[in-house]
């Protein structure tokens, strides 16, 4: 409550008197609140330099062995080639000559009347199609009322190879297709039509019936007719346009194979109308009009001819550093080790040329970075650091004990060792980069080229890590950061291995009935409640090895089951696509192994995957398929994984880690600024715990100031009150004492 009294009695200032005593009173509360203002900025501080940690350790990263060994490429033509390599690729220069790109396989249908009313199929049935003879079955259920819409529909539902598509051509008559097109690119890619019980025929070339032009004069009340025997490879467009008017036998026209671009008239004379059939060019289609009516100049009439096939199933063919070559795709990984090759254009004329090799700058460019963002961030805790002797003013953070052991932090890691490295370069300066009296680095540029000149791949250690293996077998899966530098044993007791089954008898001959085969199928086979699914598949009676296995692998695509089947010559087997004892399946058929059947016989036979079991320079590990991982125990391997393709037991050979300067800076500024664990962000912690005291110890001041303001305040209120009634008391006695002067006088 504000106080107002304003000393009418006493004729003080009591107001300023007690605004005065009151901020005598708030001092402690305004040192409280220096001190919180401090503690903020050196908060802020910090919060300033997470952009010179974060840049100097994406700098460090960029000194990883993988990134300074990346080689560069010079492509001599871009669009005709694109090339990326992997640390993996060698030094070298490199021909190629591409003379066929890899194209998907295409096909479409005759013309058809409409999209989305007619039906395709006057009867009901399967239309069944695959790519290539391995891939996955698509089958949709077709009735009398499906249309050329629903079919496309239901075949890309099934999310197969392919995709199926309705194509309006936009010409008189019938003018929709189906185009099916493969996913997937390479001769061996072909769309395969097994079942096809619509009247849309993907086998053979369709010469279509003749339509008029609507634009045409009228004046012609005849049929033109279309006729042959379509012997092109393309789909296309005739054209017959009206040169001079008359009945048929009269009139002349002109043809045009093309849809119009290119036409042939005769030399100009025009070709004589007839109502015999006539053919247009040289590859067997024929017109003829009948006699009714009469032909006018300019009159057209179009044959549409469809041809199933609309783009050849090709691989690429190039030719590389004189070595011809083919792949399904256009995107080539394992021509060149660690280089990638994308063929964009192909020209037998030509021949592109690229080469691969180590620079020397980007290892000094991205050292450069590093002493950079050093510096950045040596500047940046600097600038916070100084005392002034003129002014006495003094940086947030001199004498800091956090950050004076974050620069002792990052001093020790300049001077460290990098660890597994045998040659006499091991440390930072031996290649260069050195330290000046304020703190910040400098680099050498010289003596740097010199030790790349000496041994590039020692340098290469010096900066940044390195994984290697003794076998061809063993991956480096994971390597935490904390993993020391040193060549670690690799012993495996039993390796990673799939589920497996075998037929009990051959497949020599084709069904002689119809067979089922039933499946269970898990892959978390391990778990308290495995999920376990069941399916059945149908085979038809004269299906032969190939059909069966074809079928077989159709059906687990089908049910998402990770599960293949191939033929071991004419031995009929299952494999379970990943390792692990998660992976599980049994299979069991309903007709007997000695019939002539698939041989799989009427008793389950289970096959169950194995997970690795070994151990990593002596530590214990879990196996999860063929990845075996490091226990957590907390050594410095915890969660190392090692992944063994391999099948021998033993000790199967050994990884070599080094540790340059990139992962220790790397480890070193996660230690030091990320996360609320780390250095700076235990010290923010303490920063906060103690504004939070001062913040509750100024509300306690707060009470304590406001509790002596009302004491203070009731205090004059008092005094004002005693006094007035001290000046009413002699005012009343003046009076009284005047009014006795008075009456004496008299």
């Amino acid at each position: 409550m504000a106080f107002s009294i304003g000393g009418l009695a006493s004729g003080l200032d009591t107001a300023s008197i007690v605004e005065k005593l009151v901020q005598l009173e708030r001092r402690p509360i305004q040192k409280l609140e220096i001190q919180i203002s401090k503690l903020q900025s050196i908060q802020s501080v910090y919060t300033s330099l997470t952009t010179g940690f974060i840049g100097l350790q994406t700098a460090a990263r960029n000194m990883d062995a993988s990134k300074l060994d990346q080689p560069t490429v010079t492509n001599g033509d871009d669009a005709a080639i694109g090339v990326t390599a992997s640390s993996d690729a060698l030094d070298g220069s490199h021909d190629i000559v591409v003379d066929q790109l890899a194209t998907a396989h295409r096909i479409g249908s005759q013309s058809f009347e409409d999209g989305h009313l007619a039906p395709v199929s006057s009867a009901s049935g399967t239309f069944t199609v695959q790519i290539g003879d391995s891939g996955s079955q698509v089958s949709v259920a077709v009735t009398a009322s499906t249309t050329l819409n629903e079919l496309a529909t239901g075949i890309n539902a099934a999310d197969g190879d392919m995709v199926a598509t309705v194509v309006n051509d936009g010409t008189v008559n019938d003018s929709y297709s189906l185009v099916l097109t493969s996913k997937t690119t390479g001769r061996n890619n072909d769309i395969q039509i097994s079942s096809n019980p619509t009247d849309l025929d993907f086998t053979d070339a369709t010469i279509e019936a003749a339509a008029a032009d609507p634009h045409n004069a009228g004046t012609y009340t005849g049929t033109a007719t279309s006729s042959g025997t379509y012997t092109g490879t393309t789909r296309t467009n005739y054209v017959v346009q009206i040169l001079l008017s008359g009945a048929s036998g009269e009139a002349t026209y002109k043809f045009s194979e093309n849809g119009g671009i290119t036409w042939d008239d005769n030399s100009g004379a025009g070709y004589t109308t007839s109502t015999a059939a006539q053919e247009l060019g040289s590859d067997g289609v024929n017109i003829a009009f009948s006699d009714a009516g009469t032909l006018s100049v300019g009159d057209r009439f179009y044959v549409d001819v469809s041809v199933p096939e609309l783009q050849e199933a090709r691989d690429a063919v190039f030719t590389l550093d004189g070595i011809p070559q083919l792949r399904e795709t256009n995107t080539v990984s394992d021509a060149l080790d660690g280089v990638t090759l994308s063929l964009f254009e192909a020209d037998s004329t030509s021949t592109v040329s690229f080469s691969l090799g180590r620079s020397d700058q980007i290892v000094k460019d991205n050292v450069q970075s590093f002493v950079d963002a050093y510096n950045t961030l040596n500047t940046a805790i600097s600038s916070k650091q100084f005392y002034d002797p003129d002014t006495k003013e003094t940086g947030l953070l001199l004498g800091d004990t956090t950050t004076n052991k974050v620069l002792g932090m990052l001093n020790q890691a300049l001077i460290e060792a990098s660890s597994g490295v045998s040659s006499g370069l091991r440390r930072l300066a031996d290649i260069g980069i050195t330290t000046n009296q304020d703190g910040s680095l400098v680099l050498n540029t010289g003596r740097l080229q010199t030790a790349l000149d000496d041994d590039r791949a020692e340098v290469l250690k010096v900066l940044g890590s390195t994984e290697t293996t003794s076998s061809v077998d063993l991956e480096i899966g994971f390597r935490p950061k904390a993993a020391n530098a040193g060549t670690y044993d690799v012993y495996v007791t039993t390796p990673g291995a799939k589920g497996q089954i075998s037929a009990n008898q051959t497949m020599d001959i084709a069904l002689d009935a119809d067979e089922y085969l039933t499946f269970t199928y898990s892959n978390n086979a391990t778990a308290e409640t495995p999920t376990v699914d069941e399916f059945t598949v149908a085979l038809s009676s004269g299906d032969n090895l190939t059909t069966v296995v074809n079928s077989l692998n159709s059906a687990f695509a089908t049910q998402g089951a990770k599960i293949v089947a191939y033929a071991e010559g004419t031995l009929l087997k299952f494999e379970t696509t990943f390792y692990g004892a998660d992976e599980s399946f049994t299979v069991v058929s309903d007709r007997d192994e000695a019939q002539k059947s698939t041989g799989v016989g009427t008793a389950i036979q289970s096959g169950s995957g194995v997970d690795i079991v070994g151990t990593i320079n002596g530590a214990t590990t879990t196996g999860d398929g063929t990845f075996l991982k490091v226990d957590s125990d907390g050594s410095a391997l915890d969660n190392m994984g090692i992944d063994y393709l391999g099948t021998g037991t033993g000790l199967v050979g050994t990884f070599t880690l080094t540790l340059g300067a990139s992962s220790r800076f790397d480890a070193l500024i996660e230690e030091i600024h990320e996360g609320s664990d780390s250095v700076i962000g235990i010290r923010n912690k303490g920063l906060q715990r103690t504004v939070d005291m001062l913040l509750d110890e100024i509300k306690s001041q707060e009470k304590r100031v406001a509790s002596v303001q009302q004491r203070l305040q009731a205090r004059f209120v008092a005094l004002e009150k005693a006094m007035a009634s001290l000046n009413s008391q002699a005012l009343f006695l003046t009076n009284q004492l005047t009014a006795l002067s008075n009456t004496t006088k008299k």
